[in-house]
């Protein structure tokens, strides 16, 4: 195990598992959670980013991803001296572990509580628990940050409204239950109006209302489940691995979110008087399940922070809390369907970094960057610009076009190669150095794989000619 863990910490660059300036609990925590994390993202778009579907063709990584999380799992305990979790559990499920704690309590020094990301720190308790925790433990761990998220999508709504549509919901939410969701996010809203947080949002408006959107019932509730989905389909890709499980398959008029709650066992237990109130709820409210008789106690203490932040940083916290979680699925740049607009665009053009014409210039189809490639002139430390950019944009994976000869190089850590090219001519063959001056098109199908083989991770598995690049490309 600690081997692989030397491994994977040596193939990450510095800059990817350097978090502060000085190495502590948080930082190296920090950094095991996001080598978990990456993984599950990856597989989830793999699965088309939702969970439910047919079987997904990356099923068969269960078996390395829970190694890899026992290795995880084993240096978070021996690196990390001292826990830093029993008080942020605390402040999260608003019970005190001792008679010091202080669960309620602001922490200055800290981040507030609703600015966090709730899956980074399910990921950080899974990586510090027991490995013998079971369903129901995982459960309820899952369960208490599912409340946080909920009211993290409320807290995201109420900036999202107008003022006098914050005014409307206020008044509503006032003769309902305070567990409700027009409860609850009356209540946000009205501890969140004594700071300027709502003051600075409205002034930043520059739509005429006459053009913004209203907000229906229907339309908070869709919100706040399409808020809530990134953490569900996570913590639930989480549970398959732990305990060997698979999420059952979408039956019709069936929602993703429904099905993730289920499968997770969101909300009171069956049969309680608890889960009888909430058939009358929305269905996000419905899921949400407090371990303390005065919820609102603990939602306005997560709101008291955050209003103390907003008065030292107006700006952040404004865009901190209109940050949507949901994350456009990644894709490699658009390409012209002819190649000789790529060709008369970049032949003659000057990099940005040395204004010079390179002489064998390179396109990044990540970012679109124009590059200077195997030239000393944009060169830092040794480090050539295609290889530096490659870590920069991509965390050592770099895919560049070569206008001048309509291949495409991959660059992956220390080692490139050609992948070949995306152009074809009429009769589907590859014009190498363009020596045959053929009319060129672009092949959606070998586009498609490339784009494929990036974010599968899989350019080690289909590229079998590699070569040492010693960072001079």
């Amino acid at each position: 195990m600690g081997t692989a863990m030397e491994d994977l910490t040596h193939i990450t660059y510095p800059s990817y598992r350097s978090f502060s300036t000085t190495l502590n609990t948080e930082s190296i925590l920090l950094f095991m959670s996001s080598v978990a994390r990456t993984n599950l993202e990856v597989e989830l778009l793999q699965r088309e980013g939702k969970l439910g579907q047919a079987a997904a063709a990356s099923a068969g990584k269960k078996d390395c991803f829970l190694p890899l999380l026992h290795v995880l799992s084993l240096h978070s305990k021996v690196l990390s001296l001292t826990s830093p979790y029993p008080d942020l559990w605390n402040h999260i499920t608003g019970v005190p572990s001792g008679e010091d704690s202080t669960s309620l309590s602001l922490y200055e020094k800290h981040v507030p509580l609703l600015l966090k990301d709730p899956l980074s720190i399910l990921i950080q308790f899974v990586l510090t628990l027991s490995h013998t925790i079971g369903t129901e433990h995982l459960d309820f761990v899952i369960q208490m940050l599912y409340n946080l998220v909920y009211v993290q999508a409320l807290t995201y709504i109420s900036c999202k409204f107008s003022s006098d549509e914050r005014d409307a919901w206020r008044r509503l939410g006032r003769q309902c239950l305070a567990t409700s969701l027009d409860g609850l996010l009356s209540n946000i809203i009205s501890w969140l109006s004594r700071s300027p947080l709502f003051e600075e949002i409205d002034s930043s408006h520059t739509l005429p209302a006459i053009c913004q959107s209203v907000w229906s019932p229907q339309s908070v509730e869709q919100t706040v489940q399409e808020f809530c989905l990134p953490f569900l389909r996570i913590a639930s890709l989480l549970k398959c691995h732990l305990f060997e499980m698979e999420v059952p398959a979408l039956q019709a008029n069936q929602s993703e979110f429904s099905l993730l709650a289920s499968f997770l066992h969101l909300g009171p237990p069956a049969g309680s008087e608890s889960a009888s109130d909430g058939k009358s709820k929305a269905l996000s409210c419905s899921c949400v399940r407090w371990v303390i008789e005065e919820p609102h106690t603990l939602v306005r203490a997560w709101c008291l922070h955050i209003t103390d932040f907003v008065v030292a940083n107006r700006i952040e916290a404004k865009n901190l809390l209109q940050l949507n979680p949901n994350w456009q699925r990644p894709h490699l740049m658009k390409l012209p369907k002819r190649y000789y607009q790529i060709f008369q665009m970049f032949r003659s053009a000057k990099c940005s970094e040395c204004t010079c014409v390179p002489k064998d210039p390179a396109i990044c189809l990540t970012c679109g960057q124009f590059l200077c490639f195997r030239e000393t002139c944009c060169a830092h430390n040794s480090t050539y610009e295609s290889v530096a950019h490659s870590i920069a944009c991509g965390a050592g994976t770099g895919m560049f076009l070569l206008v001048n000869s309509s291949l495409v190089v991959v660059i992956r850590g220390p080692r490139a190669t050609l992948w070949g090219s995306v152009y074809l001519d009429e009769h589907g063959e590859e014009d190498r150095d363009l020596k045959r001056g053929k009319p060129l098109f672009l092949s959606t199908a070998r586009y498609n794989l490339l784009e494929s083989q990036w974010l599968s991770h899989g350019f080690d598995h289909a590229c079998k000619r590699w070569v040492f690049h010693r960072d001079e490309l």
